[in-house]
């Protein structure tokens, strides 16, 4: 095996074992929930209606930032990300 091939394979080895520690750091925290105040905090419900919409009572998150709805938002706001920079790129070569 060359001395490519090696780094290669080492790269391949290092990316499995961070996908490995990202699927266990999921598993550990999607348990943990924020408790917000709605009334102290307007900004947050607001936020949380626009992404998620309106809760309902019984809804287990209401009142509440739970790890998977911050991983969505950081999905949504790594998405816009992209879409503002393609807009941007787009006109630079237009």
């Amino acid at each position: 095996m060359n001395d490519f091939e090696l780094k290669k394979e080492e790269s391949r080895k290092a990316i499995s074992d961070l996908r490995d520690i990202k699927s266990s750091l999921i598993g550990d925290l999607e348990d943990i929930k924020v408790r917000y105040n709605e009334d102290d905090n307007p900004q947050i419900v607001r936020s949380i209606k626009q992404i998620f919409g309106e809760m309902k009572e019984n809804d287990l998150r209401k009142g509440y930032i739970t790890f998977d709805m911050y991983i969505e938002s950081l999905r949504i706001i790594k998405a816009a990300g992209k879409a503002k920079a393609g807009s941007i790129l787009d006109k630079g070569f237009s």
